[in-house]
């Protein structure tokens, strides 16, 4: 296997899909079954495979092709004599002993009738076994509805003659996945920026025609560790927020406030250098309210709230009197890795209504027109972050609270070859796994939620990750996790922004066009819980926005600057 690839293996109940297992006379099968269901109409189902062949005990006797005995009727004739090979030894004829010639159970291997091939020695007990379970013929029936079923059902218990035994079970497909696991590579990176570029199509953003694809006018806010500014052009420098922790002594927390733009590097520069390198145009707001790492889920939330509130508020001031537009993407590369630290368990991470204060905020930031994007989670299965919890990994377990929210972006991570990164978490949704909408008409957007669905289906889509910068020999520009993935989304979201304002395409139009176009993985038109809708294809979503009209943002002309808002969180 490849450097760094796993596999895995699992089973899914499809309720549809039924296995059919028979004995006896198996001709016409697929005409006795549709009598078994009744005169009148069709039958309700189909015959997904039909195998030629019963399926035979593997440890029963084969016939050997080459025996006399097994030959065809042109074939016959007198069996040509195998010649010893050149310079082999010349067989001794074999002494016939009591062993040999009665087969008994001393021999060590036995010949089937007529010359079969040879097969070591079955017990009696396990012979009497295998007698218990004769050849059947095991059929795959796709049904259109549940009366199908119990019509056919009450059709193989009539028992009919020619059926001597059958039996109608769930079908459980088994499915095959890979993924990539950087920590088992010889490199944790795979790829440089022009490979993602690639895979995604990114060079439509830099095409000549209209719309202007830059980011101008759209204002990027990255919720993060912070953002430094000298990594940031001052022409795309927004003013931000400041971050207070609300109790230093909280492990987890910081002394003092953040200021906007004042960190070093660190995570919160990845984000920011995957948004400009797909918007250049943008501007980019720090908010600073991210701690080294969440330790204390409730005390962070207190802080994140705060912060989101404070969003929700100053958003529209910025905008309207500030002159920075209407055109907002916020970028929420984090999410919890283990949820035991919340002291009321649940209640954000598998928040099945989304209740909670946080997700209401969410929510709230929604209707003001901004694009919401959260990274999925690195606790994927495969090769699961060492902070994730152990109850918070693998399939429908790993991508919690607001990552899991309908109204944002669920972003996971691929390589810039298309494989699954497998530390990238796998949905459904921890909290309510609402489904997804029927197609619909451009401008309808999402339906509103309801704790009674059952399956919303996050991630929604997948972005390159773990790839480096093509000038970066030292190692230091190294793009990793779902982070990079979701920053990277938030560049194209930026960039398709200055061509389509919030007014002409709601975010909702703007969530769903992107995974109604995302390039599919196998089954075509199906949500797979590692890749979502598919890979972010940005060709393919330009194309479906161009259907509803653009308007083409002029570039920015300057905005007035204003002071940096603070954020407290509850003392």
């Amino acid at each position: 296997m490849a450097d760094g690839v796993r596999q895995y293996v699992s089973a899914k109940l499809e309720g549809e899909t039924l296995a059919l297992y028979l004995r006896g006379d198996t001709r016409g099968v697929e005409r006795k079954l549709a009598e078994l269901s009744g005169p009148g109409g069709p039958p309700g189902f189909r015959v997904a495979n039909l195998p030629s062949l019963a399926i035979r005990s593997a440890l029963a006797p084969r016939p050997d092709p080459r025996s006399p005995g097994q030959r065809g009727p042109a074939q016959q004739g007198p069996a040509r004599q195998r010649l010893p090979r050149k310079g082999a030894a010349q067989q001794r004829p074999a002494q016939q002993g009591p062993a040999q010639a009665g087969g008994g159970a001393d021999a060590g291997r036995e010949q089937a009738a007529g010359g079969g091939v040879p097969f070591p020695v079955i017990p009696p007990s396990i012979r009497a076994r295998l007698a218990e379970y004769p050849p059947r013929l095991v059929i795959a029936l796709v049904f259109d509805n549940p009366a199908a079923v119990r019509r056919l059902r009450a059709g193989l218990n009539s028992n009919p003659a020619e059926i001597q035994e059958a039996t109608l079970n769930a079908d459980l497909p088994m499915r095959a996945m890979d993924g990539w696991c950087p920590r088992e590579a010889t490199s944790p990176l795979y790829g440089a920026r022009p490979d993602a570029e690639m895979l995604t199509g990114a060079a439509r953003l830099r095409e000549d025609s209209p719309p202007d694809f830059s980011g101008a006018k759209v204002n990027v806010v990255v919720v993060d560790e912070g953002v430094d500014n000298r990594l940031v052009p001052a022409a795309n420098r927004g003013p931000g927020w400041k971050v207070t922790w609300p109790d230093p002594n909280v492990v987890g927390g910081w002394k003092g406030t953040r200021e906007p733009g004042t960190a070093w590097h660190g995570h919160g520069a990845m984000v920011t250098r995957n948004v400009l390198a797909l918007a250049p145009s943008a501007w980019i707001h720090d908010c600073p309210m991210l701690p080294d790492a969440i330790q204390n889920v409730d005390i962070f939330l207190s802080v994140a709230q705060a912060a989101f509130d404070r969003l929700i508020l100053e958003i529209p001031i910025y905008g309207e009197v500030k002159g920075f537009g209407n055109r907002w993407v916020v970028v929420n590369a984090w999410g919890i890795y283990d949820a035991r630290t919340e002291h009321e368990p649940g209640s954000y991470t598998r928040d099945r209504k989304f209740g909670h204060e946080f997700n209401k905020a969410v929510a709230k930031l929604e209707t003001l027109g901004a694009d919401i994007l959260f990274a999925a989670g690195n606790c994927g299965l495969l090769c699961p972050n060492k902070r994730c919890g152990p109850l918070d990994r693998g399939p429908g377990q790993s991508i919690l609270g607001a990552n899991a929210h309908p109204k944002v972006l669920s972003v996971g991570a691929v390589r810039v070859d298309g494989r699954w990164l497998g530390y990238s978490s796998q949905g459904p949704g921890a909290p309510v796994r609402w489904p997804r909408p029927p197609a619909k008409s451009a401008g309808s957007g999402d339906p509103d939620p309801s704790p009674d669905d059952d399956g919303y289906r996050k991630p929604d889509l997948c972005a390159p990750s773990n790839f480096a910068e093509i000038r970066d020999a030292a190692g230091e520009g190294a793009n990793s996790g779902t982070s990079a993935a979701v920053a990277f989304t938030a560049g194209v979201m930026a960039a398709l922004r200055s061509g389509w304002a919030p007014d002409d395409v709601t975010p909702a139009v703007m969530r769903e066009t992107l995974a109604d176009t995302a390039r599919r993985p196998r089954p075509p038109d199906a949500w797979n819980r590692e890749m979502g809708w598919g890979i972010l294809d940005i060709p393919a979503a330009v194309r479906e926005l161009a259907k509803l009209g653009a308007v083409v943002a002029s570039a920015p002309e300057g905005a007035e600057v204003a002071e940096a808002a603070e954020v407290s969180g509850p003392s």
